[in-house]
Formats: structure tokens, sequence, C-alpha cells
């Protein structure tokens, strides 16, 4: 059994989403309610933390880099 015979149909949906986009991290977060509360884990330089911020402008963000 691989991991696709494992997913739902919704998940096996949007697995398909993001692998046809140049940008599935984007799609992501444009997928994502507003005001919701976000954590990153590996900040390195905020690029994406910034992305975060702009895109879904979550309620409370949680930044975490592990050393």
């Amino acid at each position: 059994m691989n991991l696709s015979d494992k997913l739902t149909n919704s998940a096996r949906k949007l697995l398909r989403i993001f692998r046809r986009n140049k940008n599935p991290r984007q799609l992501l977060l444009r997928k994502m309610s507003k005001g919701s509360v976000c954590a990153e884990i590996g900040v390195w330089k905020g690029d994406y933390s910034d992305l975060i911020l702009t895109i879904t402008s979550p309620k409370k963000l949680h930044l975490i880099d592990p050393l």
C-alpha cells in the first residue's frame, strides 16, 4: 500500500493541485482561513513568515527556529 492509497479523496485532489502548481506553499497559504493561528518551524531569514503575515493575516503567528 502506498501513500496515495491511504489518502482521502479530498487529500488526493489537493495533492494533485500542489503538484501542478509552481508555488505550492503560497497556494497553501491562500487556502488557509484569515485570522487563524499559524506556526512556522524553521524561520531562517523570515521570508516565508512575511508571506504568512501578508496572505493569511493570522490572529497569532508562532515562529520557531530550532538550532
